[in-house]
């Protein structure tokens, strides 16, 4: 009787650390995750913030060239209207 009760208890104790140790791992896997998918959201605001600047530089050199060219189509009118 008294091996057998022992034994119960033992038994009990193991499964209760066995059912800690699943909650934990869990737990442990479920904040990996929870990170690893933080970091990837981080990574695509990144490239969405540096794509968007590119395209701002872009647009930027964009104007800046159309002026150019307008101010040089301005000159050259000026100059063939002066011969």
């Amino acid at each position: 009787m008294e091996k057998q009760s022992i034994q119960q208890k033992q038994k009990k104790q193991t499964e209760q650390k066995l059912e800690i140790f699943r909650k934990s791992n869990l737990n442990h896997k479920r904040n990996y995750y929870q990170l690893k998918i933080k970091g990837r959201i981080q990574k695509l605001k990144s490239l969405k913030l540096a794509q968007l600047k590119i395209f701002d530089g872009e647009q930027q050199q964009c104007s800046q060239t159309s002026e150019q060219s307008i101010k040089e189509e301005y000159s050259n009118d000026q100059l063939q209207q002066k011969f």
